[in-house]
């Protein structure tokens, strides 16, 4: 039998691309055929592995996914053919069905196809010869994987039956499993103008009733394909609804519903008494271990090696960290952001000429001459010369983006996670250089806004409309509604992005947001990061110095929206509304990039930082503007 096309031809990914675009189980679409990124048992590294270090999200994430041994590395790069060596990350063939490509006089003159319908072959890769259809005339044909799959809620995929399709209406005695075409009519590629059509009986299913019905004529129950492990891989698919498997759902391979890479961002900071804690490492053992007082503690501080290690610290820290060592204390377990959060509030005041040293260099800064509105609620502005971002991809979902706890990442809420692997013991990960500045508001202002009569009632309406979109997610998701101060936060720094991005030098897509909002206090981060040194121009740094201005136009700018009063007047409550975890915003006033956003474009309000035309009483910042 011939063999069609069996290996994927070589090619080259980014490796931040191999974290979120087309990461372990995304389809990539190559010159002749498309494949699957294999999943982490299938990425080949040429040469020892290149370690990321980052304690403290190695900490969390063992936490999250109940590992006790994680390490973080960079992806594999093929160097020049060595992806032909089995190195570098293998990809599988996927779809194995294809459809040929006939010219048009071929496409009119085809035997039995619907009039005024293009049709054309469909067939497995196992028919093709050398990766070609041979046709009626004996000519060969080239072939394109056709743009139709199925999949589930819980990431499984798999190829569509296509012969049990085209026979699943019309029930026959046809048992030659012959020729396959499809039919496409009309210009606007509606699914209800594609059919499957058997050449020997005629019978014919349109694709339209397969995303409609998910019964009758539906595709069936997944069986927990998962093609990217390996071609047999197969796990049990379970709806917590129903305890039963999923119904597969229609899928286009292209559409942007088809993969969402699961990703964690942290920024590194210098972690507390970690010298310390390193020098008491260093002799522990031959002369701290068994040091029951204090006395005893500067008695051994006198020999060579211990003074030596434990030069530059005082006796009385030494001792505070040497207690919780010996005693096996652990360390007070603290979210993700509030660690950064603290660290960044806890930046000294610029002296004179700071020169950023390191990869971590953060500095407070006055605004000359800022208004009275500003120094009333912002309590302190750090300006970030120096910072490096640590993404990690942790799983990935399909037709609904991953939904992670509010504090970057650090609650698994996800219902519908999928893994990169099946037993791996580490995850991929990458750096990145930037700069950036943090705005943080006076917890005093905060809690007063949340206790005004026009905040409560607007709370009400976006609660009940959390409510009604959690209710459609099932029983296992266990998200909280964030609270009115997150949106408030998240509303102003879409708005900020935008103001800012005119002036710093770097686009509105490059800039990214951090939002903290918790008992330990309120911020709004922006930053920018990528691979090298170009997110380190200093653009932000410089609009931070300037920062009441460019505050001052972004409040100015959500006052009326180009698609007012609609956008105003929208009620997230309304269950025949589309958008129920959004407020008044719209792609005039707040939605940016999702690349830029944490939470993709939800939990937005824009009454909440100033009355609009639509909503007045809730706003943060009132009287401003006048």
């Amino acid at each position: 039998m011939s063999k069609g096309p069996q290996k994927s031809q070589g090619g080259s990914i980014r490796r931040s691309q191999l974290l979120t675009t087309y990461g372990a189980g995304s389809m990539v679409d190559l010159p002749k055929y498309s494949v699957l990124i294999g999943g982490l048992e299938f990425w080949r590294f040429s040469g020892e592995r290149e370690r990321i270090h980052e304690p403290r999200l190695e900490r969390s994430l063992k936490q999250r996914l109940q590992m006790e041994e994680l390490s973080l590395y960079l992806p594999p790069t093929p160097k020049g053919n060595s992806y032909q060596n089995g190195k570098g990350v293998e990809t599988f063939p996927f779809p194995e069905w294809f459809v040929a490509q006939l010219s048009d006089n071929e496409v009119e003159t085809t035997r039995n196809g619907r009039p005024g319908y293009r049709s054309r072959p469909l067939v497995h890769a196992r028919n093709l010869r050398h990766g070609k259809y041979i046709g009626e005339d004996g000519k060969k044909k080239a072939v394109v994987p056709v743009r139709f799959v199925q999949a589930c809620p819980n990431g499984h995929l798999s190829d569509l039956n296509w012969h049990y399709l085209a026979h699943s209406e019309k029930r026959n005695d046809c048992n030659v499993r012959g020729e396959l075409w499809l039919d496409e009519g009309g210009s606007g590629g509606e699914l209800k103008e594609v059919h499957v059509r058997c050449a020997h009986c005629k019978a014919s299913y349109s694709l339209g009733k397969a995303r409609v019905s998910q019964h009758k004529g539906g595709l069936g129950y997944c069986r927990g394909h998962r093609p990217w492990l390996g071609s047999f891989s197969q796990e049990a698919c379970i709806n917590p609804k129903t305890e039963k498997a999923y119904e597969n759902r229609l899928l286009i391979r292209s559409a942007s519903n088809a993969y969402f890479s699961d990703t964690i961002r942290v920024i590194s900071i210098p972690e507390a008494k970690e010298d310390l804690k390193k020098a008491i490492a260093r002799v522990y053992e031959s002369n701290l271990k068994y040091v029951k007082s204090f006395d005893r503690l500067v008695e051994e501080r006198e020999r060579d090696n211990v003074k030596h290690a434990l030069d530059g610290f005082s006796s009385e820290d030494v001792w505070s960290e040497l207690l919780k060592v010996q005693e096996g204390q652990e360390e007070e377990v603290i979210s993700l952001k509030q660690a950064e959060f603290e660290t960044l509030l806890s930046s000294p005041d610029s002296v004179g000429e700071d020169i950023p040293d390191g990869n971590f260099h953060a500095r407070r800064h006055k605004p000359i001459e800022a208004p009275a509105w500003f120094s009333e609620v912002v309590d302190a502005l750090i300006l970030v010369h120096r910072l490096r971002e640590v993404v990690v991809q942790v799983g990935f979902t399909r037709f609904s983006p991953p939904i992670q706890g509010f504090e970057s990442g650090d609650s698994n809420v996800i219902p519908n996670y999928k893994a990169l692997g099946d037993e791996v013991n580490w995850l991929p990960a990458i750096e990145n250089l930037g700069e950036g500045f943090l705005l943080t508001f006076s917890k005093e202002k905060m809690q007063e806004w949340c206790g005004r009569p026009g905040v409560k009632a607007r709370e009400e309406q976006l609660r009940d409309g959390f409510l009604l979109w959690r209710s459609g997610q099932g029983e296992a998701l266990t998200q909280e509604f964030p609270g009115m101060p997150y949106i408030l936060l998240h509303s102003l720094s879409h708005l900020l992005i935008t103001s800012v991005s005119l002036s710093c030098g770097y686009s509105a897509s490059s800039i990214r947001e951090r939002i903290f909002a918790g008992e330990y206090g309120y911020g709004i981060m922006l930053y920018t990061g990528t691979a090298g040194n170009d997110g380190t121009l200093g653009g932000l740094v410089e609009i931070g110095k300037d920062l009441p201005l460019h505050l001052y136009k972004a409040l100015e700018g959500a006052t009326l929206c180009s698609n007012d009063p609609v956008c105003s007047d929208h009620r997230p409550n309304d269950p025949l509304t589309h958008s129920s975890l959004q407020g008044a915003s719209c792609h005039g006033c707040l939605l940016i990039a999702e690349s830029s956003c944490e939470r993709f474009n939800t939990y937005l309000d824009r009454s909440l930082v100033v009355d609009t035309v639509g909503a007045q009483g809730a706003a943060f910042f009132q009287g401003i503007l006048r």
